[in-house]
């Protein structure tokens, strides 16, 4: 897993995500939900992914109102939008969080 970064806010490009991963530990739940979202954040251009291990950093748990592992949060653009899971459907992923992935193939992203 990567550990957490500063994403003060968007790095300032068009189409640009910031992404927090909630996992708990070395759960097999939790290794899914990072290889998963690896394999969606190859489809998008300028995305931004933080990755929290629950035990290390409660009070961002606390502060994004985490109640369950993992859960994937779309931080940038508002608002702000929640997926809970192994993130193993793509295709629910990408339009429960409204990430637009055909924009950013257009832009330069690797195809579906």
């Amino acid at each position: 897993m990567r550990p957490a970064a500063n994403l003060g806010g968007p790095s300032g490009e068009a189409g640009a995500y910031a992404l927090r991963l909630y996992v708990s530990g070395r759960a097999a739940s939790s290794a899914r939900a990072v290889r998963n979202l690896e394999g969606i954040a190859a489809l998008l251009e300028g995305v931004e992914i933080e990755v929290i291990d629950v035990r290390e950093r409660p009070e961002l748990t606390e502060e994004d109102k985490v109640l369950a592992t993992p859960t994937l949060i779309r931080r940038w653009p508002p608002p702000v939008r929640k997926v809970i899971g192994d993130l193993s459907d793509a295709a629910l992923v990408v339009t429960s969080l409204e990430l637009d992935v055909a924009r950013s193939n257009a832009a330069g992203g690797k195809p579906a």
